[in-house]
């Protein structure tokens, strides 16, 4: 009588001889190792992708600025009356208006007010019958509801559109920190009347705010849950 197939010996039934198991063995012991390797190696990879993601950011957002006023803050302060050498710091928020009031033109100082008022009790630029009526429109401006510009808004305002400081020169976390004779001397020769200064330009806003084409509101944060999502 033949002996039926898949017998006892396991030739036909598809199974591993025993001879051959260890070596099966030994072949999946590699792959997982290989394996086991491979998503080591990308763990590392991405861990040194958001390291230096965040070493770019910090070289990048911290550092030494050279700034160009277009107005000496120091001779503004004079301007209104407060001895030599007082800064726009020491100004109050009656002067800060004044002060703007004398150097914005009066289209613009309406169009600021509309957004919100200098104070609470009084107009600067607009009309009040006309703020009034704008008020009562389908459309009423912000300035209807929010309340008065405060003391450091209104500097804002004035370094902004006064002073308007220009930044003209820009040096990196690192050459600030380790290299500073020399940014300082660079800045010395090649903007002779600017001012240099440390800068942050890292926030909490900066951190936790999305892409925007607007560089004034844009943040890292998607980049940098994607970064921590590609390490998980």
């Amino acid at each position: 009588m033949s002996k039926p197939a898949g017998g006892r010996d396991g030739r036909d039934s598809g199974q591993p001889r025993l001879a051959e198991i260890p070596a099966q063995l030994r072949r999946r012991r590699g792959w997982g190792k290989a394996v086991r390797i491979s998503l080591l190696a990308a763990l590392m990879t991405a861990v040194a992708a958001l390291v230096t993601l965040l070493l770019t950011v910090l070289n990048a957002s911290f550092g030494l600025i050279a700034v160009e006023n277009a107005n000496d803050p120091r001779e503004l302060a004079a301007s209104m009356g407060y001895p030599e050498g007082a800064e726009m710091s020491d100004l109050g928020k009656q002067d800060l208006v004044a002060l703007l009031t004398a150097e914005i033109s009066r289209n613009l100082g309406r169009r600021l007010e509309r957004e919100q008022k200098f104070f609470d009790d009084r107009l600067i630029f607009e009309d009040p019958a006309v703020l009034n009526e704008l008020c009562a429109s389908d459309q009423p401006p912000p300035a209807c509801s929010l309340p008065a510009r405060s003391r450091e808004e209104v500097m804002n305002l004035v370094t902004e559109r006064v002073v308007r400081p220009t930044v003209v020169g820009t040096w990196s976390f690192y050459d600030s920190v380790f290299n500073r004779d020399e940014a300082a001397a660079e800045a010395a020769a090649k903007f002779p009347n600017a001012q240099l200064e440390f800068r942050s330009w890292v926030s909490w806003d900066f951190i936790i705010s999305p892409q925007d084409p607007e560089p004034a509101i844009a943040g890292i944060r998607t980049a940098l849950l994607g970064s921590l999502w590609v390490v998980l």
